[in-house]
């Protein structure tokens, strides 16, 4: 299997890059912590432009999403975030597409595969949530297998609980919480569920090693 790497500069000029890059480390990577009202609505509103004139350019997805989720909610804001995620798993989904990603190796340890990954994860996600259970297991099945040795990203379990037609509301309230610090698995109750022998789902053999799961 060969080794993939997302390429940015494949979507962007170095030029755009560097600008968007230099603005980042300027907050620290992290936007959502901007004090300053107007510099914040700012950075949005740039992230969000990126998205439209570069909508192959994933970074800038998962950045706006994350500033967006700190404000207070509104539906012009809700609006938004659909539309930013609706926009990020479609251009996730032409990229794999045409990179054809899932007969590849994609690491994690590439922090450029990170949002691609992400990206799929999560419309896998939701498929699963809104019931197309079959067609969430099917692409959970595909990233699973294009970094079967590490899975960072913990997709083995969604491919065995979608095997099991186990519904996205179940498997969140069995074997995840949330506190400040993100979404993460319970560990003891999903290593007695996953169990300790192999488990089969279309001749895929997953084992049982825990990992953090990455949002």
């Amino acid at each position: 299997m060969l080794g993939y790497v997302y390429e940015e500069t494949a979507y962007i000029s170095d030029e755009v890059l560097d600008k968007f890059e230099d603005l980042m480390s300027e907050c620290e990577f992290a936007p959502e912590e901007i004090d300053d009202i107007n510099l914040f609505q700012s950075v949005l509103m740039y992230l969000f432009d990126l998205t439209n004139d570069y909508p192959n350019f994933l970074q800038p997805y998962e950045y706006a999403l994350k500033m967006i989720d700190v404000l207070t909610p509104t539906k012009e804001l809700q609006l938004l975030g659909r539309d930013i995620r609706f926009r990020w798993f479609e251009s996730c989904e032409e990229i794999a597409k045409k990179d054809d990603i899932f007969n590849q190796q994609v690491l994690w340890g590439f922090m450029e595969n990170r949002p691609l990954i992400r990206g799929l994860f999560n419309r896998a996600n939701q498929l699963w949530e809104k019931g197309s259970i079959e067609e969430a297991h099917d692409l959970f099945l595909k990233i699973y297998n294009t970094n079967k040795e590490e899975d960072n990203i913990g997709a083995r379990y969604s491919v065995k609980a979608t095997a099991e037609k186990m519904s996205f509301k179940e498997f969140n309230k069995r074997f995840t919480y949330e506190d400040s610090e993100g979404s993460f698995y319970k560990d003891e109750e999903l290593s007695k569920w996953f169990g300790n022998g192999l488990y089969r789902s279309n001749q895929l053999i997953l084992t049982k090693t825990l990992y953090f799961q990455y949002f």
